[in-house]
């Protein structure tokens, strides 16, 4: 009885916040510099600016500390002792991506699939308007096929490990994501880059 009742205590702890915080979903952690596929430049933090409430942004890949990350079997990605954050905590398009106090959030939570970050309520780690240059802001955004979401690095684990099975249901239903809408985002297919459109060329005027 006394067995039966610690096992009934455990599987309850899986389904609390504090339970989905530990729990193991991805097997080995992944580590290393998270790369664009678009331009080739790394996720950085700015300055080495170590603390909660700087956002994230691209930069020129260099392998300094502050280019090197690490996801945690529970999903987090962290650097420094801080969490990869999509701030507001609400998964909203448009909410900036940075560090923060690792807390165990679902805003805290990212899934690695093909060569995707997705984030909370199935959005993905997004540079903001396919921006190539040193700076681009970070951004929480539907996944959409385009190469500004798309990463590789942490030892090619990022575009190639996917994790879409292996993820707890109670940390899916934390997230806001149903497992069709997971496998959807991870199945998009990559989409051309943006093309400049040539100018207009002048035209007689209407007579």
């Amino acid at each position: 009885m006394h067995k039966i009742t610690r096992i009934s205590i455990m599987i309850g702890a899986l389904f609390s916040f504090t339970g989905l915080a530990t729990l193991t979903m991805y097997g080995n952690a992944q580590a290393g510099t998270i790369i664009s596929n678009m331009n080739n430049k790394c996720l950085d933090v700015p300055n080495s600016n170590f603390r909660a409430g700087v956002p994230l942004e691209m930069w020129d890949c260099h392998g300094a500390v502050n280019q090197n990350f690490t996801q945690d079997a529970s999903g987090q990605i962290k650097i420094a002792g801080l969490c990869v954050d999509a701030w507001g905590g609400q998964g909203n398009n448009g909410d900036r991506v940075g560090l923060y106090t690792c807390n165990g959030g679902a805003n805290q939570r990212w899934i690695l699939a093909n060569g995707r970050l997705i984030g909370m309520k199935g959005r993905c780690m997004d540079i903001s308007g396919r921006n190539s240059s040193n700076g681009a802001p970070i951004l929480l955004w539907d996944c959409n096929g385009g190469n500004n979401q798309l990463w590789h690095g942490m030892n090619n684990n990022v575009s190639t490990v996917n994790q879409i099975n292996n993820v707890h249901p109670g940390i899916l239903n934390m997230m806001n994501i149903s497992p069709n809408s997971l496998k959807e985002a991870a199945a998009l297919t990559t989409v051309a880059p943006l093309t400049a459109v040539a100018p207009l060329t002048s035209v007689s005027p209407l007579r």
